[in-house]
């Protein structure tokens, strides 16, 4: 297991990158868990989220980004690949973009899922019967969610085989279907990069699933402008 140190409060911490060994002072302390509330510890006779320390400890903040953000929208989930610095505005925009907003546990679109139902999305999605919206009708789960999934930006810690042949033909078959004319898409482009528009507001504009939106704000479709 790997370990990364650092100072904190004035006080040595050494954290593994699930942030579930944590030593203070070189003494093992207990990971407090509750259910639906970010995980704590205690240093000094104060209480500190763990996400905080593994990110201080793990990731790299060269913008100096004051917040930090769970990909995946499970407080639990604690591992180094699922957070990121972020500003506000972003974490903000993160929990209205995937419907993340005032979702506590059950209610949290991510969250519901385990890593059993995340393998049979995957072997499902991988016979080439399933679409993004089907498997998201299946695990009651937004299509942006199978999305990531799939493209492997969630869940990143397990070890999926994507079928690259039901992956090029689904990108060819939204590309086909798609309804959007080259002006729209760079159209969409410039307004989500002004920050005031999500990918859910730019969906309902223009009449096209949050799956396309994603597409093209992330440059996996419509490649060529």
């Amino acid at each position: 297991m790997e370990f990364k140190e650092i100072i904190f409060d004035d006080t040595k911490i050494k954290i593994s990158k699930c942030g579930n060994v944590i030593y203070v002072n070189y003494r093992l302390r207990k990971v407090v868990c509750k259910k639906n509330k970010y995980h704590q510890i205690r240093i000094n006779k104060k209480n500190y989220r763990t996400h905080r320390l593994i990110a201080l400890a793990w990731i790299p903040n060269p913008e100096n980004k004051p917040e930090i953000n769970h990909k995946d929208g499970d407080k639990s989930n604690n591992h180094v690949d699922n957070l990121e610095w972020a500003t506000r505005s972003e974490n903000i925009k993160h929990a209205f973009d995937y419907n993340l907003k005032n979702a506590e546990g059950g209610n949290n679109g991510y969250s519901k899922l385990t890593e059993k139902q995340v393998y049979n999305i995957v072997e499902k999605y991988n016979t080439g019967n399933y679409t993004y919206k089907d498997l998201s009708s299946m695990f009651n789960i937004s299509t942006i969610v199978i999305s990531k999934i799939i493209t492997r930006t969630l869940w990143t810690h397990l070890d999926l085989s994507i079928n690259k042949d039901v992956k090029i033909a689904n990108y060819f078959k939204y590309q086909v279907r798609s309804k959007l004319k080259e002006y729209q898409v760079l159209k969409i482009r410039e307004l989500y990069a002004t920050g005031n528009y999500s990918q859910t507001q730019l969906s309902k504009m223009y009449n096209v699933g949050q799956h396309s939106i994603s597409s093209i704000v992330r440059r996996k479709s419509w490649k060529h402008i």
